[in-house]
């Protein structure tokens, strides 16, 4: 079976977060996307409290992407809670 692979942005806002847990227990790997991702330190704390998310070092949507197919080799889907 592939790998499941699928972004969540804006992860630190709204159900971001919930949702990005979820689908990580559910076996997705999950690239998470914030504004306050900018910051390394920030990067790490929250890969750090939330295990089996990875956050995202891409700064635009097209960035996102590339990042998720750099690392993964694919991007499954993106649930859309929009872009800063």
């Amino acid at each position: 079976m592939a790998e499941r692979v699928v972004v969540v942005t804006n992860v630190t806002e709204y159900a971001g977060q919930p949702s990005a847990a979820a689908l990580a227990a559910d076996g997705f790997r999950v690239l998470c996307h914030d504004t306050a991702f900018g910051d390394a330190a920030a990067r790490a704390a929250y890969a750090e409290a939330n295990p089996g998310q990875i956050a995202a070092e891409a700064t635009t949507p097209e960035d996102l992407v590339a990042e998720a197919v750099r690392r993964f080799g694919r991007l499954g889907s993106v649930p859309i809670k929009g872009f800063p």
